[in-house]
């Protein structure tokens, strides 16, 4: 009886030596001190990339119909006139006709969008002029970017994590402590780049210059603003 209450004994003392030992060591150990921020950077950029959308409709000048093909002869004769190179303008759909306008039972009047690429506010004002010699139906700004768009988006990351480091570092120079090593880095959802259109007549409504014929010498853009956002986690030394 002795032996079996040893043997029992014994084994007792091996499940709770063995139960201590799945104790997490993390639980064991002091927290790591830290301090929590966020920083930001933003730059304002002079769009040079200006995507204008121009829509051709056949039409009618009296009893005469002006075909699409006119229509797109003197659109490119005006494009070349210019000096826009015809690699800067394509179609906005991959079907050639992707609209019918119906008239009648048997007639219909075919309608292309184009997506022209111009450089300069003062090009944006020569083509809407010359879109108005020719009648076109419809044109507006329908996307402004930078050639160089990408760089300048890494640059301002790379400011707006500058800033969080630096940011934490006199934070705690504030009080006396001193920063250590990042425990945790996270960009924060990207704030959605702010630009706008120019003269927002143009932006959503028919563009036709036999309503009216404003003077566009003077077209400008606000700027395209990045700004990025980053949270930071360092450990306190």
């Amino acid at each position: 009886m002795k032996k079996l209450l040893s043997i029992c004994f014994a084994s007792a003392c091996m499940f709770a030596v063995q139960g201590q030992s799945t104790t997490p060591v993390y639980l064991t150990q002091p927290e790591v001190p830290y301090i929590e921020v966020r920083g930001s950077a933003e730059m304002e950029i002079i769009p040079d990339e200006i995507y204008v959308s121009v829509t051709l409709q056949e039409r009618f000048d009296g009893r005469t119909k002006v075909t699409m093909g006119e229509q797109e002869q003197k659109f490119m004769d005006g494009i070349t006139a210019l000096g826009i190179p015809k690699s800067d303008v394509s179609l906005s759909d991959a079907d050639a006709d992707f609209e019918k306008f119906l008239l009648k039972e048997d007639a219909s009047l075919t309608s292309k969008n184009y997506l022209v690429l111009v450089h300069t506010a003062e090009m944006v004002s020569k083509l809407y002029s010359k879109l108005a010699e020719i009648d076109a139906e419809n044109a507006y700004i329908a996307k402004l970017s930078h050639s160089k768009i990408e760089e300048y988006r890494k640059e301002v990351k790379i400011n707006a994590i500058k800033a969080t480091h630096e940011k934490a570092g006199y934070l705690l120079e504030a009080i006396g402590e001193e920063l250590g090593q990042p425990l945790e880095i996270t960009e924060i959802s990207e704030t959605p780049e702010k630009k706008t259109y120019g003269y927002s007549q143009y932006a959503n409504t028919n563009y036709s210059m036999d309503a009216f014929s404003p003077d566009l010498s003077g077209i400008g853009f606000e700027k395209i603003k990045l700004r990025y956002e980053f949270y930071g986690k360092f450990a306190i030394k």
